[in-house]
């Protein structure tokens, strides 16, 4: 699935209190590091390619949000005070 048609939530209009888009599953991303040249570099201890590895946000395939929210009027006035 292409990333541009994953599904990401967070923001006011799915789950209050995160940045927008901030919650998603995560995936280990690997990419063999390389030279100047376009070369994999060699890792003189093992002879095998270096590996840069590091977390992404993957993106779902699936989205179901349920929100609720409950509303009621305070019975009488709230004085918070002076502290």
């Amino acid at each position: 699935m292409p990333f541009f048609d994953r599904f990401f939530i967070g923001g006011e209009t799915t789950i209050r209190g995160f940045d927008i888009r901030s919650i998603s599953p995560l995936a280990i991303s690997s990419t063999a590091s390389l030279d100047a040249s376009g070369n994999p570099i060699i890792d003189l201890d093992t002879g095998l390619p270096k590996v840069n590895r590091g977390i992404i946000a993957a993106g779902g395939d699936a989205m179901a949000i349920f929100n609720g929210e409950y509303g009621f009027q305070s019975p009488g006035t709230i004085d918070g005070g002076l502290l």
